[in-house]
């Protein structure tokens, strides 16, 4: 997302997005930041949205799934960028 806050997405040949479900998230980021409910929740709001993230990148990924799922993903779409060049 500061990719396109900072208004530098022109810069990049491909942007992808990595995101999870509002609950994973909220989780995710109260552990990381030892924050309260509350403080993520409104963390969470002051940040461009996972759907308006996702609508503006290439490539998305939900990482609501296991590490060996997402390393496929990951790596098919890896192959695939080298195969457009």
């Amino acid at each position: 997302a500061l990719i396109y806050e900072a208004h530098i997405a022109q810069r990049f040949y491909r942007i992808w997005c990595a995101w999870c479900t509002p609950e994973t998230q909220l989780k995710r980021l109260m552990r990381r930041d030892n924050l309260a409910e509350k403080q993520a929740h409104a963390h969470i709001r002051s940040q461009m949205s996972a759907d308006e993230k996702k609508s503006l990148a290439d490539l998305s990924f939900n990482t609501d799934c296991s590490y060996s799922t997402l390393m496929q993903s990951l790596e098919q779409a890896i192959q695939n960028l080298k195969n457009e060049r």
